[in-house]
């Protein structure tokens, strides 16, 4: 009896279900990989794309840091000179439609600054102020600069202390001696290799005796404020500029200073009633001098500041966005001519979601790059002015994510028309492209 032979039955194993991604579809790494291989392959390309964003980018972030260091540079330069200080001075005028410049006017005196000193207790301190360039000489040096007579309250109302020596006192101002503290750009301009203090220096004609050098102030404008020569303002009346009467000599400016932070409004109110009435000027009528606070100043000073930078911050992003539409062409660019790759992709699998994601995703990597890169560059550049320009800069983390944020979001929306435009074409169409 034959046996009957049978072929055993194949085994199945069990498998779960089929989790790998299906043909052509594009994965993060894959994005990642293939924005890498077209920066390699079009180098010198993707970096003149790019470089629109970079400038850009660099340039917000350098004219930022440059802003927010000489708001910092103007609010301590400002700080120094006491929070207390009031500045009285003369106010334009108009000949002939023609207006005068800053403190013009002969409108201030002596006199008045005496008055304005007896407005107690909101006021603690008057300092009036004569100035005129003098040619100083000291041996075999010499130097041009501002000579200011002033009064033994002037450290004390414009906050500036004394470096070296000491200050002239009352009775120098009463006996109108021939003495003089100086500025240390003065102090180093007429005696490079050797102290000052002690030294003689001549002006006007006058032989005056340097007793101290203030101490080194900030600078924050083109006026160097360290090269200066005061005087007793007295001396500074009788002895180089000349008049029979020191009470109605002319005042630059009369520095106030008042008694508190909180008396600075009820000074300022009360030194204007004053002057209007020394100077006959009736209730509505147009003062013949300013009153100006350091909060004024400084309020004034920062919104031109602010004016320029956001003006050189608008001018920068014109850049970004000249650098979004060069991504933008060259992505046109790239879609035509990798519309074969493409063709294939979708053949295989790829959504058309796929394809716009692949570009949009290259397209962000583009402006991204560009945006670090900038974001390098930026405080570099902004470190190698205020190297060369002296100026302080003030380089902060927020405008750099900032400006890498914005670099991103202009690579996304320059980059989603050419990504749809790829997500768009037939695949059959696509195979045949050459």
């Amino acid at each position: 009896m034959a046996t009957a032979i049978t072929t055993p039955r194949p085994v199945e194993l069990e498998t779960g279900p089929d989790l790998s991604p299906p043909l052509g579809h594009i994965q993060l790494v894959d994005y990642l990989a293939e924005f890498r291989r077209s920066l390699q392959s079009n180098f010198s390309r993707s970096i003149l794309t790019m470089l629109g964003i970079i400038i850009g980018t660099g340039a917000v972030i350098a004219v930022l840091a440059i802003g927010d260091g000489s708001q910092a540079a103007i609010s301590n330069t400002i700080g120094s000179l006491g929070t207390n200080l009031i500045s009285v001075n003369p106010a334009r005028f108009s000949t002939g439609g023609v207006r005068s410049a800053a403190n013009g006017a002969a409108t201030l005196t002596y006199a008045d600054a005496e008055a304005i000193a007896t407005l107690k207790p909101e006021v603690a301190a008057v300092a009036p102020q004569v100035s005129q360039q003098f040619q100083i000489t000291a041996g075999a040096e010499n130097t041009n600069t501002s000579v200011v007579g002033t009064t033994t309250s002037y450290s004390a109302v414009n906050n500036w202390n004394i470096g070296e020596g000491s200050f002239f006192t009352d009775a120098d101002v009463q006996a109108s001696n021939p003495v003089a503290v100086i500025g240390q750009t003065t102090a180093s301009t007429l005696f490079p290799s050797s102290d000052a203090i002690g030294q003689t220096m001549k002006m006007g004609g006058v032989s005056f005796a340097i007793i101290g050098v203030m101490a080194d102030r900030t600078q924050s404008g083109p006026q160097d404020p360290n090269d200066v020569v005061l005087v007793p303002i007295t001396t500074a009346h009788f002895r180089l500029t000349g008049g029979p009467s020191l009470d109605t000599s002319t005042m630059r400016t009369i520095g106030v200073e008042a008694a508190s932070e909180a008396d600075i409004a009820a000074a300022t109110s009360a030194v204007q009633t004053l002057l209007e009435q020394r100077h006959n000027i009736n209730s509505g009528g147009t003062d013949d001098f300013q009153i100006q606070t350091q909060a004024q100043l400084l309020q004034v000073r920062t919104g031109v500041e602010q004016t320029l930078t956001l003006f050189l911050v608008s001018i920068a992003a014109i850049s970004l966005i000249v650098g979004g539409i060069g991504i933008m062409n060259i992505m046109l660019v790239s879609v035509t001519e990798r519309t074969r790759e493409i063709g294939v992709r979708k053949a295989v699998g790829a959504s058309a979601r796929d394809i716009l994601t692949q570009f949009v995703v290259e397209a962000l990597l583009l402006s991204l790059t560009g945006g670090l890169i900038g974001v390098i560059v930026g405080p570099l550049g902004a470190m190698a002015y205020g190297h060369f320009a002296k100026a302080t800069i003030t380089v902060t983390v927020p405008p750099m994510l900032l400006a890498a944020g914005v670099s991103m979001a202009i690579g996304l929306f320059f980059g989603i028309y050419p990504a749809q435009r790829a997500a768009r074409l037939d695949p059959i169409q696509a195979l045949r492209a050459e």
